[in-house]
């Protein structure tokens, strides 16, 4: 059964080095939405998203650029009890192999608990 509908908007990233960002700019601009149908134990299981920031070029050992963790059980948990829930799009640290941060991306959460699905296309019909 679902759970809900996790809504990811991947905006942009700043200052994230090895990166292919065209011209003079230190940032690079996704615009991406992303839905993730979540059933009732996945959303018990999964206590974070891990986004893992690559460089195209060099999908392999030396591709990888860094990574942001953003933790959700509580996030989830507030959706539940008060129907939807969103976050903003906000700044995340990029955390690099040796520990260190360099750069930020920019991403936004929004929550739909399957109550508020089925509400929503009850309505429709």
């Amino acid at each position: 059964m679902t759970c809900g509908i996790l809504e990811i908007l991947l905006v942009k990233a700043e200052d994230i080095i090895h990166t292919n960002v065209i011209g003079n700019h230190h940032e690079a601009c996704w615009n991406e939405k992303i839905k993730l149908e979540l059933s009732t134990s996945e959303s018990e299981t999964t206590p974070y998203l891990n986004f893992k920031i690559m460089n195209e070029e060099y999908f392999g050992k030396h591709g990888y650029v860094g990574q942001t963790i953003i933790y959700l059980k509580g996030f989830i948990m507030d959706a539940n009890e008060n129907d939807l829930i969103e976050l903003q799009p906000s700044p995340y640290n990029v955390v690099l192999e040796d520990d260190t941060y360099k750069g930020k991306i920019n991403i936004g959460l929004r929550f739909i608990p399957n109550v508020l699905i089925m509400v929503y296309s009850l309505s429709y019909l």
